[in-house]
């Protein structure tokens, strides 16, 4: 039992922290450009590689 609750501890933190950063975003009225939403960054960091198609030489 343990060692399952150590095994999920990081994931679920990660999620928390995910998490709390949206509701701040949200609640507060942060401008995107001081801090963007998750997902915000998430699309971005998705999307790099397709709009910057980068070449090997």
């Amino acid at each position: 039992m343990r060692k399952s609750l150590e095994w999920m501890a990081s994931p679920l933190l990660a999620l928390l922290m995910i998490a709390a950063w949206q509701y701040y975003v949200v609640s507060a009225g942060v401008s995107p450009f001081i801090l963007p939403k998750p997902m915000a960054v998430w699309i971005g960091f998705v999307e790099l590689p397709r709009r910057h198609r980068w070449r090997w030489r």
